[in-house]
């Protein structure tokens, strides 16, 4: 079990009828924030030997957003937080190298360029970008015509032997990311923003999520279009206690969605147009 506490807190144990008397044990540990434990997960990734290109992604994208918190409330060692810049830059040489003439991105180099991968790249790049990273103007320039491309017509490119069929909810929910980072990047597209959300209720709530912040980008977090988003996610919460999260019964595995993946995509788009939500709080109890 795990929880928070200011003062002080009772938790009771049940002790199982079977237990034998001096066997098992009980450990309490004890932190001063939901995120200190972080450090064990930094010092994972830093030593991470694997290069797939969602590896490499995922690992420097984890290690680039720990160092935006204090030292003192993440845990981060400082030989951790003095590689991850390292390890950052690395990445990013491996991805210039990496891809391919139409833009994209495969999962190995030489592969066929994915839509979702490439798009991911995209966004640990526009991040990296947003922390000051010196990020290739050419390879960012070509990643966005790609994404582009390939949200005004999905059907044009089969990825890996799965083709995105157009009105699909695997299509709308790539869309919906696209886009959002489209606007992230300074060029957005508030045509295709527009055609998604009247097919809403074919999205995925955690891509509901992205579309939401797409909008937001283009018109505002008071447009009600971003307020009926928001009121769709929250309908869709699951709670128990003091606990939010999603999770869809078919999950869009293209896009690796997982409960803790829709989770964290879901929070991150209550926090910024509407940082008093009362289901922040036990969204991120959740995913901690």
């Amino acid at each position: 079990t795990s929880g928070t506490f200011r003062t002080s807190v009772t938790q009771s144990v049940d002790v199982p009828s079977a237990a034998q008397p001096g066997e098992g044990e009980l450990r309490i540990t004890v932190f001063p924030s939901l995120v200190s434990g972080l450090n064990r997960g930094t010092t994972y990734l830093n030593q991470y030997p694997y290069l797939s290109t969602e590896q490499l992604v995922s690992r420097f994208y984890s290690l680039v957003e720990a160092l935006r918190l204090p030292r003192s409330v993440s845990g981060l060692s400082q030989s951790d937080a003095a590689g991850a810049p390292l390890v950052a830059s690395a990445a990013l040489q491996h991805l210039y190298s990496a891809q391919n003439s139409d833009g994209g991105w495969g999962w190995w180099q030489e592969d066929q360029s994915d839509p979702f991968l490439s798009a991911y790249v995209l966004d640990g790049m526009l991040t990296l970008k947003g922390l000051g990273y010196a990020v290739d103007a050419r390879v960012l320039k070509q990643a966005l015509t790609f994404a582009r491309q390939w949200a005004l017509h999905p059907e044009a490119l089969s990825a890996s032997g799965f083709a995105y069929i157009p009105n699909s909810t695997y299509s709308y929910d790539l869309q919906s990311y696209v886009t959002y980072l489209l606007g992230r990047a300074g060029s957005p597209d508030p045509g295709l923003a527009v055609d998604l959300y009247s097919h809403r209720q074919n999205i995925l709530p955690f891509a509901r999520a992205y579309l939401a912040l797409a909008i937001a980008q283009q018109a505002g977090t008071a447009d009600q279009r971003v307020r009926n988003l928001l009121a769709d996610i929250g309908g869709a919460a699951q709670q128990f206690g003091a606990q939010a999260h999603w999770s869809d019964r078919a999950s869009d595995y293209r896009m690796m969605e997982s409960a803790t993946a829709a989770t964290a995509a879901i929070l991150d788009a209550l926090v910024r147009p509407d940082a008093g939500n009362p289901l922040i709080p036990g969204a991120a109890r959740w995913l901690m």
